[in-house]
């Protein structure tokens, strides 16, 4: 486990300076040895299968991402709830795939979900729920229908 956290921890620092052939590489490797050691649908896998799909949307591979996140979104939603902290990171990555495919009601949808579900859970003021604020008014934007940056406090 070290050794695969290891691998997806380096493919992430991939990642983030913009190597992304390293990244998806060493990422891939990581999702491949936890679906053999630990399954597929287990936390750990969901999480490298997370990393991989953050790769996919700085790649611009949204396709890829939207499938992965979807299934990411799906496992996590039966087994940790709607309001699990992962399970809405999957909902953000899901609107922000659909963002980048252009399908910008979708994205919109998602995106007024997962700020909705992060305020819930957060509060107003939190970071997570000030960056799905963030999506959220950059997809309104993206559809034509700009909201405020700073949806107003229940």
């Amino acid at each position: 486990p070290d050794t695969l956290r290891t691998l997806l921890n380096l493919g992430n620092a991939y990642r983030l300076s913009r190597d992304y052939t390293k990244a998806e590489q060493l990422i891939l490797e990581a999702v491949e040895a936890r679906r053999r050691n630990e399954g597929e649908d287990q936390f750990a896998t969901l999480h490298t299968k997370t990393r991989l799909a953050e790769l996919y949307l700085d790649m611009g591979r949204y396709a890829e991402a939207a499938s992965l996140s979807l299934r990411v979104w799906e496992v996590r939603r039966k087994h940790r709830g709607e309001t699990d902290a992962g399970t809405i990171d999957s909902l953000v990555q899901r609107a922000r795939a659909a963002a980048g495919l252009g399908d910008h009601a979708a994205a919109r949808q998602l995106a007024e979900q997962a700020f909705e579900l992060r305020r819930a859970k957060f509060g107003s003021e939190a970071g997570p729920t000030r960056e799905a604020a963030d999506l959220l008014a950059r997809v309104s934007v993206q559809s034509g229908r700009a909201t405020q940056s700073s949806p107003s406090k229940p």
